[in-house]
Formats: C-alpha cells, sequence, structure tokens
C-alpha cells in the first residue's frame, strides 16, 4: 500500500537529514507533499488534490477500467531535487505500482515518543 501526502508533516530521524536542515534534536516534525519539486514531485498529484477534501485520508482505486492512469506517466514520474529518502525509479509506462494509494491531506506528524 503507498501512501502520498500532500501539504501534511511527518517525523524524520535527524541524522537522516543534510546538515542545514538539522535542529539538534533526535527527531524532526518535517513537511512533506509529494507536489514540492524539491523534496518530491509526483506528476499528476495535483489530480488527487483536486478531488480530495481537505484534512481527509482517502482510499483511491487505481486499477479500474476507466483510470486516467492506465497506458500514462502519470503518477509513475517522480522529480527529487533534494532527495531526503532513497529514490525509487518508476518506469513501466502505464504499469500501476499501487492498486489502491492513501491519498493524506493536511496530517500532523506522529510526535515521538519521549526516551
Amino acid at each position: 500500500m503507498n501512501f502520498m501526502m500532500n501539504d501534511s508533516y511527518m517525523v524524520m530521524p535527524s541524522n537522516q537529514l543534510p546538515e542545514f536542515m538539522r535542529d539538534g534534536t533526535n527527531y524532526m516534525r518535517l513537511p512533506v507533499t509529494e507536489n514540492n519539486m524539491l523534496i518530491m514531485y509526483v506528476y499528476s498529484i495535483k489530480d488527487f488534490k483536486r478531488n480530495t477534501p481537505l484534512k481527509n485520508k482517502t482510499l483511491i482505486k487505481m486499477n479500474g477500467g476507466d483510470s486516467p492512469y492506465s497506458n500514462s506517466s502519470r503518477l509513475n514520474t517522480t522529480i527529487e531535487l533534494l532527495p531526503v529518502t532513497d529514490v525509487f525509479k518508476m518506469t513501466d509506462k502505464g504499469k500501476l505500482y499501487a492498486q489502491c494509494p492513501v491519498f493524506v491531506r493536511n496530517s500532523d506528524w506522529a510526535e515521538p515518543m519521549k526516551e
């Protein structure tokens, strides 16, 4: 299952970030959105953003017979100018890498437990 985050936050170990992004704590509250070319941009992610409500998690069925993503590079093309995670190359045009992604909008981070 693939989670696609938009206008949300995630917890990130500080030591995995470039030095200039670290704030001296073990974990950081990092903004994440898959329509930001600096960190992650998924071609056609704005389709989901236009069709889902704010502050919601939506399960989207991608493998329907009338899917606009079949035989297309939409959702298979990513741009990362400053990768903070391993880069996953999706190269097969029209191949659905996730049958039912969960599109998350405006979610806060899972705050780390005190050690």
